[in-house]
C-alpha cells in the first residue's frame, strides 16, 4: 500500500533535516538539484512556486521541475506539493501530466520533477485557431481530459482548479495530444483539509457556486468546471462575460439565468441549450452527476448537428 501523501511529506522532512544545510546558492538556472536535475530557463511562475526546464543529467532526457518560491515555502504548501505528485502517479496512464520524482534539496526545499511538456495550453490554442472546434476536434483534445477526470473521480479525487489554463496542448511526434495540469488544489475524501474555511480554492470564472461557501464540494464542482470549459470551447466566450469582478462572479453563478449556448452558436442543435443549463445548474443535485453524463450527454447532442 502507497504511503499516505501526509507521512510522505514527514518523510521527505525529516531527510532533508538530517542533511547539512548547503551553502545558500539560490535555486536557479544552473543550479544542479540532488546532483542530478541541472535547471534551464523559467517555463513559468505561480503563486506558490517556478517550473523549470531542466536536464536528468541520469538519464539525458529534458524534464520539468517544479520548486517552491522561498516566501511561500510552508507545511501546507508542501503538503499540497506532495498531494500533487501523489495524485497525478495515481492516475498513471491518464493525459495527467507525468511525475518523475519527488525530493528535497540538501537545504530541505522540496521539489517535484516532471515530464517536460512542448506547446501551449487550451487557452491560447483557442486564441490562436478563432473558430469553433469541430465535433472531431472536441472529442481528440477534451475526451482525454474527461477520461482523467473520470478515473480521478473513480479514486476519490477532486481536480477543484478546472481552466483552460490547465489543460495543456502538447505537440510532439506523435502530434497534438492533451495534458490534464496543476493538481495542486485536488482534494481527497481521506485527507486532512489544507484550505481553511472561508478561503475559495480555483479560478472564480470555473467555480461551481457552492465553491464560494468552501463546504460541501464534491465532484460535482468539477462536473460544473468543466462545464464552463466546454462552454467556452463551443462558444468562444465565458457563461458571464459581464462578471468582471468577484462579486459580481459569485451574483452570476449563484443567481443569474445561464446564458443560451445557441444565441451564439445557431448552427448546434436547439437541444445543446438544455445541456447548458444542466451543465451549470446553480445546485449540485440538478447538475449532470458525473463527467461521464455531461461528457456523453454532449457528444450525442453534437452528433446530431455533426
Amino acid at each position: 500500500m502507497s504511503k499516505r501523501p501526509s507521512d510522505t511529506v514527514q518523510r521527505l522532512m525529516r531527510k532533508a533535516k538530517s542533511r547539512a544545510i548547503a551553502s545558500g546558492k539560490a535555486v536557479g538556472p544552473g543550479a544542479v538539484l540532488g546532483d542530478r536535475y541541472e535547471l534551464g530557463e523559467v517555463l513559468g511562475e505561480g503563486g506558490y512556486g517556478v517550473v523549470f526546464r531542466a536536464l536528468d543529467r541520469q538519464s539525458g532526457a529534458p524534464v520539468a521541475v517544479k520548486v517552491l518560491h522561498d516566501e511561500k515555502e510552508s507545511e501546507v504548501v508542501r503538503e499540497r506539493m506532495v498531494r500533487e505528485a501523489h495524485t497525478m502517479r495515481q492516475l498513471a496512464g491518464t493525459c495527467a501530466v507525468g511525475v518523475h520524482d519527488l525530493a528535497v534539496t540538501s537545504a530541505g526545499k522540496l521539489y517535484l520533477v516532471m515530464e517536460l511538456l512542448e506547446g501551449h495550453d487550451l487557452k491560447e490554442h483557442l486564441s490562436e485557431v478563432k473558430t469553433p472546434l469541430s465535433v472531431a476536434e472536441l472529442d481528440h483534445l477534451l475526451g482525454p481530459v474527461a477520461a482523467t477526470l473520470s478515473a480521478a473521480h473513480g479514486l476519490g479525487i477532486i481536480h477543484r482548479d478546472l481552466k483552460p489554463g490547465n489543460i495543456f496542448v502538447q505537440h510532439d511526434a506523435r502530434g497534438s495530444r492533451t495534458r490534464l495540469l496543476d493538481f495542486g488544489l485536488a482534494k481527497s475524501a481521506d485527507w486532512v483539509r489544507l484550505t481553511a474555511t472561508g478561503v475559495m480554492p480555483g479560478s472564480p470564472v470555473y467555480m461551481a457556486p457552492e465553491s464560494w461557501s468552501g463546504n460541501g464540494q464534491d465532484q460535482r464542482v468539477d462536473v460544473y468546471g468543466f462545464g464552463v470549459v466546454l462552454y467556452r470551447v463551443l462558444t468562444g466566450e465565458l457563461p458571464f462575460p459581464d462578471a468582471t469582478n468577484t462579486y459580481a462572479i459569485i451574483f452570476a453563478t449563484r443567481a443569474e439565468p445561464r446564458p443560451a449556448i445557441t444565441r451564439l452558436r445557431p448552427d448546434l442543435h436547439p437541444s445543446i441549450d438544455a445541456w447548458g443549463q444542466r451543465a451549470l445548474a446553480v445546485e449540485p443535485e440538478a447538475r449532470y452527476q458525473t463527467i461521464n453524463e455531461l461528457w456523453y450527454e454532449l457528444g450525442r447532442i453534437l452528433s446530431l448537428t455533426a
